[in-house]
C-alpha cells in the first residue's frame, strides 16, 4: 500500500510527541529532580506538609481557590471552544478556501478534513475533563487539608489527593498545547509535523529543570 505524503508527515510528527513524551516518562521516573514537573510534585509534597503540621488554614483555601479559579476557566474556555468547532463541522457546506490555498503537499479531502475537525474537537474535550477532574481534587484537597492528622489521614494520602489534581491540570494544559500541530494539520500534514517540531521545543523549554 502505497503511503501519502499526508500520511507520512502525519506520522513523523505522532512519532515526534512520542518520543519527547517517553523522553519525558523516563526523565520523570528515573531523574525527577531534572524536570520541572518532578520537583513540582516535591515542593507540594512539602507544601501539604507544612500546611497540615502548621494549620495554615487560610493559606490552603486561598492556594486552593487560585488553583480552582484558573482550572475553572480553562475549562470553560476549552468546552466552548470545543462545541463551536462540533458546530461549525455540522454547519459547513464547504472548505475553507485558505487552507486549500495553503495545503502545499496535496489536495485537501473533505471526508478527511473533517475528520481533522473531529479530532481538534476531541482535544478541547479532553482538557475540558482533564480540567474539571481537577477542580474535583483540589475541592476534595480543600476539606483533607484542614483536618487533623490522624491514622485514617495521612500527610501522604493528601499530597496523593493534591498531586493528583495537579496532574490533571498538566494533562488539560498539554491539550491545549497539542491544539496547536493539531490546527496547523487543518492546512496540511507538513504544518501538522512544523507544529509538532515547535511543540516539543516548546515543551522541552517548560519541562526541563535548571538550577539557578
Amino acid at each position: 500500500m502505497r503511503i501519502t505524503n499526508e500520511t507520512l508527515f502525519f506520522l513523523i510528527g505522532i512519532i515526534i510527541l512520542l518520543i519527547y513524551h517517553l523522553f519525558l516518562w523516563y526523565r520523570l521516573t528515573y531523574q525527577p529532580f531534572s524536570t520541572a514537573i518532578g520537583r513540582a510534585r516535591i515542593m507540594r509534597a512539602k507544601w501539604v506538609e507544612m500546611v497540615m503540621t502548621e494549620q495554615k488554614d487560610i493559606l490552603a483555601v486561598q492556594t486552593l481557590r487560585n488553583w480552582t479559579m484558573s482550572a475553572s476557566f480553562l475549562a470553560s474556555t476549552a468546552i466552548v471552544v470545543g462545541l463551536g468547532i462540533l458546530n461549525f463541522i455540522l454547519t459547513t457546506e464547504k472548505l475553507s478556501g485558505s487552507s486549500q490555498r495553503l495545503n502545499f503537499i496535496e489536495y485537501n479531502d473533505r471526508t478527511l478534513w473533517m475528520i481533522k475537525l473531529v479530532l481538534l474537537s476531541a482535544d478541547f474535550f479532553f482538557a475540558f475533563f482533564s480540567f474539571t477532574l481537577a477542580i474535583r481534587h483540589y475541592n476534595h484537597a480543600g476539606f483533607l487539608l484542614n483536618l487533623p492528622i490522624s491514622n485514617d489521614l495521612t500527610v501522604s494520602s493528601v499530597v496523593k489527593v493534591v498531586n493528583q489534581g495537579a496532574g490533571y491540570y498538566a494533562r488539560g494544559m498539554r491539550g491545549y498545547y497539542v491544539s496547536i500541530p493539531l490546527t496547523l494539520w487543518l492546512f496540511g500534514a507538513y504544518w501538522f509535523m512544523v507544529g509538532c517540531v515547535f511543540l516539543v521545543w516548546m515543551l522541552y523549554q517548560i519541562d526541563r529543570y535548571e538550577d539557578a
